[in-house]
């Protein structure tokens, strides 16, 4: 699950699960109790489960890593498939968007880090990054710098510009 960065109408969270659905979670004060409440707001099927899920940093867009290997993004305000990534040899388990929302770096079960460009969704490179599946992506927050995590027991530091 996310968190919506920007929040348009309140605090909106999506969540994607293996029983092929991505739903979209409102955060509202009930006026009469004064306790937060969450309701479903949206709920969207998809051909597949769902591995990753998460907003762009400007709230535009938000992604879904799917177990048939792609990661597809979808407009926020439209859920129409703006961009369809494809070239893992196992499903992604993490990807994160840089802060400027140029890049989407993402880690699969295939050991490979690939980073794709936001614009036409073109992989600028593919990397063997590790010995093993690839659990966490995650960008430094206004950089491309990200960090990778593995089940091989390494974090690694990596350039999304210099690879």
């Amino acid at each position: 699950m996310h968190l919506n960065p920007v929040g348009y109408n309140g605090i909106t969270i999506i969540s994607g699960s293996a029983d092929k659905h991505i739903k979209f979670w409102q955060l509202v004060v009930n006026k009469k109790t004064k306790l937060i409440e969450i309701s479903e707001i949206n709920k969207i099927y998809v051909n597949e489960d769902v591995h990753c899920v998460k907003f762009s940093p400007k709230g535009q867009y938000y992604a879904v890593s799917l177990l048939d290997y792609s990661i597809n993004i979808y407009y926020s305000d439209s859920d129409k498939l703006y961009l369809s990534l494809y070239g893992h040899k196992l499903p992604a388990l993490s990807f994160d968007i840089s802060s400027d929302d140029n890049l989407l770096v993402s880690g699969s079960a295939d050991k490979n880090i690939k980073i794709w460009g936001t614009d036409f969704g073109n992989c600028h490179k593919s990397i063997f990054a590790h010995d093993n599946s690839i659990m966490q992506i995650r960008f430094v927050v206004d950089t491309h710098y990200f960090f990778s995590i593995s089940k091989d027991n390494s974090i690694k530091y990596w350039d999304g510009d210099t690879y």
